[in-house]
């Protein structure tokens, strides 16, 4: 890893993104208050009983349906909450610590993902790259001590 790469990654407060299993076909939208309608992550698609693999190390803080659908939370090293739904298979007991890669369950045709900082959702962006697009912009990959555009 070079030195450039070291350094940016100590100033993340969060784990680098990684891919999203599919495609967006569900966009995040930000509910205007905290119990009004919006979708507090994003919606891919995925190959029907594929499996749905951690992106992430956690600690597994829910596993369970949610009106009639699964759902599996994870708490990160960092302390952001990482929601997946609209599984099938596996369970997982609660406080078991995963490792990224570890089948979660596999999809029913579709994967939810949602992150939640503290009290409210955030963008999904903070942890994954979309397909077709970049879901990450570019000031993101700053420190934010430094400002967007200025050296490491």
């Amino acid at each position: 890893m070079s030195v450039t790469v070291a350094l940016l990654l100590a100033c993340l407060p969060f784990p680098p993104p990684v891919p999203l299993p599919g495609p967006v076909v569900e966009p995040f939208v930000m509910p205007a208050c905290p119990r009004c309608s919006g979708h507090r992550g994003v919606t891919v698609t995925v190959a029907a009983g594929a499996p749905v693999r951690a992106a992430h190390p956690g600690r597994v803080m829910f596993d369970g349906a949610v009106a009639g659908r699964r759902y599996v939370v994870l708490r990160t090293p960092a302390g952001l909450l990482l929601t997946y739904g609209d599984l099938e298979g596996v369970a997982l007991a609660r406080g078991a610590d995963v490792q990224r890669g570890t089948v979660l369950g596999t999809s029913a045709g579709r994967v939810y993902v949602g992150v939640r900082e503290g009290d409210g959702p955030v963008h999904p962006r903070r942890l994954f790259s979309g397909r077709g697009g970049q879901l990450v912009p570019p000031a993101r990959l700053r420190c934010p001590a430094r400002g967007p555009g200025a050296p490491l």
